[in-house]
């Protein structure tokens, strides 16, 4: 089975933080009452030959760390793991559907928030590929619509990650027709 992780982002058309009129909707409270989000370096290029991805997780600075548990996509994983698929997902504000907006093929994991410098601001990550390995989905183009747990009894619930890891036949047929989408299958 292949190493997948599915991710709800806030909507953007380019997640690129050089393009200050790409407004970030759909992101929960924090995008609402900002106007920013963590995930618009998802598809920056960064002119390291890298790519670096957010999400928003659970956790506090204080006593709970922000993390990922890896270990739900590899039991003996660490505090990283190689080679998995990032997928992200945002409801798309015309239809307020959930769709896959773009994808990560060979990421490394980690656990654990890390930080990128860039001119002078730090941005978090958990996610880094090769930039080649990167692909955004046009908005006219994003037609691969997410479960979820709500609409359809399966798949994307409350939490911004799903692991896709229930025995469930109906979840083994959405990421094989994801991974055909990403070439992966």
């Amino acid at each position: 089975m292949s190493k997948i992780l599915f991710c709800r982002v806030a909507y953007m058309n380019n997640y690129d933080l050089d393009i200050v009129s790409d407004v970030p909707q759909n992101g929960g409270a924090y995008v609402r009452e900002t106007g920013d989000a963590g995930e618009k370096i998802n598809f920056h290029d960064f002119n390291d030959g890298l790519i670096y991805g957010f999400v928003e997780t659970r956790g506090d600075l204080k006593n709970k760390p922000y993390q990922i548990h890896i270990e739900r996509i590899e039991a003996q994983a660490g505090e990283s793991l190689d080679g998995v698929h990032i997928v992200f997902c945002a409801k798309d504000p015309s239809d307020n559907k959930t769709k896959v907006v773009g994808w990560y093929r060979y990421a490394t994991i980690f656990r654990h928030q890390q930080h990128l410098v860039h001119n002078g601001c730090s941005y978090p990550y958990f996610f880094k590929d090769e930039f080649k390995n990167s692909v955004l989905i046009s908005p006219e183009e994003r037609n691969i619509f997410v479960p979820t747990t709500q609409a359809d009894g399966y798949g994307m619930g409350q939490t911004n990650v799903w692991y896709a890891d229930k025995d469930d036949e109906r979840i083994r047929v959405f990421v094989h027709n994801v991974l055909v989408a990403m070439g992966e299958a």
